[in-house]
């Protein structure tokens, strides 16, 4: 039922996103306008905070971690997924203001690392709902991070937590 729903979502943020390229050749993204583009030498805190997060979820649940690592392991294959129902716009397509080795946004939907930092950071959560403060915090500088590189648009961040969200509902209904 999930997939389902992820394409039909899928299906209409594309018809959205190729609708607008067709008007005006730029894609045009709330964060990519509203965030300043962040330098290179922060391209890896993106892969430290989810490495992080990972480590504090499988930590907090080392008795039973295999319901962390099937919710994971759904979100990827989900991901892999939608990687091939998007069709992405071609490069140069918009004002690319990227200042990495890449010339601009490559990956799109989904985010994979924020997917992976909701997954964790509910995990956390659901040890230490004391937690929910610094965690949300958390959540936002890795979307911060995420935009402000430009490894994805803010859409891609978004649905990423969505289907993180999801995917641990149903797991958690599941254990």
């Amino acid at each position: 039922m999930i997939i389902i729903i992820l394409y039909i979502l899928l299906h209409y943020i594309h018809v959205y996103c190729i609708r607008d390229l067709k008007r005006s050749n730029e894609i045009v993204d709330i964060g990519h306008n509203l965030l300043p583009v962040l330098p290179s030498k922060f391209k890896f805190f993106p892969d430290l905070i989810c490495g992080l997060l990972f480590v504090v979820s499988l930590y907090l649940h080392r008795d039973h971690y295999s319901p962390l690592m099937w919710t994971l392991i759904v979100v990827f294959v989900l991901r892999t997924i939608t990687i091939q129902l998007t069709v992405l716009p071609p490069v140069k397509s918009y004002d690319c203001t990227n200042r990495h080795a890449i010339d601009c946004t490559q990956d799109y939907i989904f985010s994979g690392h924020f997917a992976k930092t909701v997954v964790c950071i509910l995990f956390i959560l659901a040890a230490k709902p004391t937690l929910v403060v610094p965690m949300v915090s958390i959540g936002l500088v890795q979307a911060f991070f995420i935009i402000g590189l430009r490894n994805h648009y803010t859409i891609d961040v978004f649905i990423g937590a969505l289907v993180a969200y999801f995917v641990f509902s149903q797991q958690k209904l599941r254990t």
